[in-house]
């Protein structure tokens, strides 16, 4: 979603996924800039992507190691905001040198306080612009559906 809504504005996104099958979907959707963690060299990969493209803004949505493994890799006075934990684990490998030396940093990303500071107009506007795109760039494919019973096994096959 992220990606094909940042190619509306011309933004550049990295993508970083775990899987082989993640790349080939974000291909398929438009994804310039793709990282596998699950090679070898994926923080060489993201560190000269993110100098290349001067990207100073992550989003993660995995947590445990993998906060602390992409901030490493991101540019002097990058921002990474942690919107989930999908690995299941406390984000960790935090690097204090990252915060004092090269003034980095990690902050969470809710979205309701987000809304709420948005005001009436704002969120209008937001509204307007998810329901234009509700089947473009907001467009959401299910690809199975889980008994709320199997939500554990449902989150480990993701």
């Amino acid at each position: 979603m992220l990606v094909k809504h940042a190619k509306e504005y011309n933004v550049d996104v990295i993508a970083v996924v775990r899987r082989a099958d993640q790349v080939e979907s974000l291909k398929a959707i438009g994804a310039k800039y793709i990282v596998n963690t699950s090679d070898a060299d994926w923080q060489d990969q993201l560190k000269t992507l993110a100098k290349d493209l001067e990207a100073t803004l992550g989003f993660d949505a995995v947590g445990g190691s993998l906060t602390g493994e992409e901030l490493e890799c991101m540019p002097n006075g990058s921002d990474l905001q942690v919107y989930g934990a999908l690995s299941g684990q406390p984000s960790s490998a935090l690097n204090a040198k990252s915060f004092i030396f090269q003034g980095k940093k990690v902050s969470g990303f809710w979205l309701a306080p987000y809304l709420q500071n948005r005001g009436t107009f704002g969120l209008l506007s937001m509204f307007r612009k998810v329901s234009n795109g509700l089947k473009t760039s907001f467009a959401t494919t299910i690809n199975k559906t889980y008994a709320l019973e199997d939500a554990a096994r449902a989150t480990r096959e993701y």
